[in-house]
């Protein structure tokens, strides 16, 4: 039987990262955590399969309808 966990961060860094994860994370997985924001539409939400886990970013749309626009918080 597997085992599933739930790992849940806010801007880690590379330390507490491998602190918390059990498992050597996948080098695009850490990459996409680790990277600075570099342009206006990231980061964007992401679901991928890593082999034996699901790596997600999971963002919350914000609507700001007296200008127009949406963005991720």
């Amino acid at each position: 039987m597997s085992r599933a966990g739930w790992i849940d961060l806010v801007d880690p860094d590379e330390a507490e990262l491998r602190e918390r994860t059990p498992m050597t994370l996948h080098a695009r997985a850490l990459d996409r955590i680790l990277r600075p924001t570099e342009r206006a539409d990231y980061p964007r939400p992401t679901l991928e399969s890593h082999g034996d886990y699901v790596f997600g970013v999971f963002l919350v749309a914000v609507a700001v309808p007296e200008e127009d626009r949406v963005y991720y918080q």
